[in-house]
């Protein structure tokens, strides 16, 4: 299946200043089957070591390492020659510590070469075993599931997809929208877990879907004790999981999570995000710019790392699913939130370190929650996710005026022939009324992707 990564690595590999690069992400999210369809696609011979099964003598005592005795052990262990046209693939490199700290040499001393190392766990071995790697020797990239528009390149959707690329909403057909509509819905229980999705592709079968993301969930579940060092924080980590997967979108009160410190609930959650199975959502003030600069850490929503496998953890079953109208996928559960959070933590205008940000007020009479802040092109952009016409917008209304900002974005599944509005309206905040007037971006949840072309 076609990875709109695959135009990212080619930029890489045709940089005249390439380093070593390094793929992060969760389990199973593609990132080996990416390299080798690279590799395919670029005419590349592909020299790989898996080093869950593959231990080098060369890289056994790291103070007498040489790059030469690597090199030339690689050949045997894989009987190939190591050309111009080589990929040298490491993958599972976090069970070979040594093997990530003498990637810079690659760069340093050897620039002919054609490195990528890939690791599932990789963050936690480089912060667990006190791992630097010197800035400007590697490069990264983080592989993500499968967004929906590479779920409608699997299932042979092109038509939708150039629709989706000429972002002419002018000419909007509904018989389009209600294509979206549906494939929006199989994403939603499919989610974008490459092998949850070459099971659908191939099968249409969602009993088959099912069965794989649930071996997916128990093996995120029997890697726990790697996560840690300390077996005690391995068992929070379970029950912060747990409290995750059930609390999606909603405000994390560490008191819930565990009867413990607040702090180990914390650690648990910096695990689980460095396992790339939660997304941290911060509270941000959001009254200036960069958004981070007015983060408060101890305030914080959780999102999942696929919908699918959130959907797959509680067991809700398609004909539920499908069965729901517009309205009420974007009221009952949190489905369309985590598919919104998931779609933002992936597009390239966030920086791929940067956490996703929220806003609250929680002041008694006045309370009010902006579900998703970005920062985009110099701007900060509110955004809400909230059902059909009815939705009521009244904590997007207060966070405009108090922010006088002059543009927002509500997601939601209603069609409609107008996709940008101007809003006229007052707002009371305190004791005082407010006129308020500014720009509202509608954007269908399918249309995510592109809600930067919204905010031009």
């Amino acid at each position: 299946m076609k990875r709109k990564y695959e135009k990212l690595l080619q930029e890489w590999l045709n940089s005249s200043h390439k380093k070593p690069l390094m793929l992060r992400g969760a389990r199973q999210v593609g990132k080996s089957t990416l390299i080798t369809l690279f590799c395919e696609a670029q005419g590349l011979e592909l020299l790989e070591i898996n080093f869950e099964n593959t231990t080098l003598s060369s890289l056994r005592d790291p103070r007498n390492f040489r790059l030469d005795n690597l090199l030339k052990e690689l050949e045997l262990e894989t009987s190939q020659k190591i050309g111009k046209n080589t990929l040298i693939f490491f993958d599972e490199i976090q069970n070979c510590p040594t093997a990530i700290e003498k990637l810079r040499y690659f760069y340093e001393d050897s620039r002919e070469f054609t490195i990528i190392a890939a690791g599932s766990l990789l963050e936690l071995t480089l912060e667990q075993e006190n791992i630097s790697i010197p800035v400007g020797r590697v490069d990264y990239l983080n592989i993500e599931p499968m967004d929906f528009e590479e779920f409608l390149l699997a299932l042979g959707e092109t038509q939708l997809l150039n629709f989706l690329d000429s972002f002419d909403l002018e000419v909007f057909p509904q018989s389009f929208y209600e294509r979206l509509f549906t494939h929006f819905k199989e994403f939603l229980y499919v989610g974008g877990m490459p092998e949850a999705v070459q099971t659908f592709v191939t099968t249409s079968d969602f009993d088959k879907v099912r069965t794989v993301q649930k071996s997916i969930l128990m093996t995120y579940r029997q890697d726990i004790p790697k996560y840690s060092k300390r077996s005690r924080l391995a068992h929070y980590v379970s029950n912060t999981l747990d409290y995750a997967l059930s609390h999606i979108g909603h405000k994390v009160k560490f008191s819930d999570v565990a009867n413990t410190n607040s702090q180990v609930i914390k650690d648990a959650i910096h695990v689980l995000n460095q396992a790339h199975l939660i997304r941290t959502c911060f509270y941000t003030n959001s009254s200036k710019l960069p958004l981070f600069s007015q983060v408060d850490s101890s305030t914080m929503k959780l999102y999942f790392l696929d919908v699918g496998l959130m959907n797959a953890a509680m067991d809700l079953d398609f004909s539920t699913l499908f069965r729901f109208s517009g309205e009420e996928l974007m009221t009952k559960g949190i489905m369309v939130e985590q598919f919104i959070a998931q779609h933002l933590r992936s597009q390239r205008f966030l920086n791929e370190q940067q956490d996703l940000y929220y806003w609250l007020n929680e002041k008694k009479g006045a309370s009010a929650e902006i579900d998703f802040v970005l920062e985009h092109l110099g701007k900060i952009i509110p955004i809400e996710v909230k059902s059909g016409a009815t939705g009521k917008m009244k904590s997007l209304f207060q966070f405009v005026a108090r922010k006088k900002l002059n543009s927002g974005v509500k997601i939601d599944l209603k069609f409609r022939t107008k996709w940008r509005d101007q809003i006229s309206t007052t707002v009371r905040i305190g004791n005082n009324s407010c006129p308020l007037r500014f720009d509202m971006c509608y954007v269908p949840p399918f249309f995510i992707t592109k809600i930067d072309k919204f905010l031009e």
